[in-house]
């Protein structure tokens, strides 16, 4: 049996604006692909994106900056940020609300 999935098009449309989307979810239904496909979406788009998978050492250890550089890393020039396994960060919900509480990206 197949489901129809609307959750895509409410994540895409959330890229117009100023949000922190996060999706959880069981092991293996999707949650990449669905990352992957959103990615692909806002590049056709013309929005700069960045895509960081925390499984990978070399994603995860570009999180090991002080806290204003990796504002910046965030921020700077991009429009949208893809961060996979984000639970792989410490005090991740901190990041988050620094990123959403500032206007750099509005």
């Amino acid at each position: 049996m197949k489901i129809k999935r609307s959750i895509y098009k409410q994540l895409a449309d959330d890229l117009n604006r100023p949000e922190v989307s996060i999706i959880l979810g069981p092991r293996q239904v999707g949650k990449t692909f669905l990352l992957k496909k959103l990615e692909s979406g806002a590049n056709a788009r013309g929005l700069r994106t960045r895509y960081y998978n925390l499984e990978l050492p070399h994603d995860l250890l570009a999180f090991n900056k002080d806290d204003r550089d990796l504002f910046r890393m965030l921020t700077d020039d991009l429009d949208v940020v893809f961060i996979d396994e984000f639970h792989y960060l410490p005090n991740v919900s901190k990041l988050f609300k620094a990123v959403y509480d500032t206007d750099a990206w509005w």
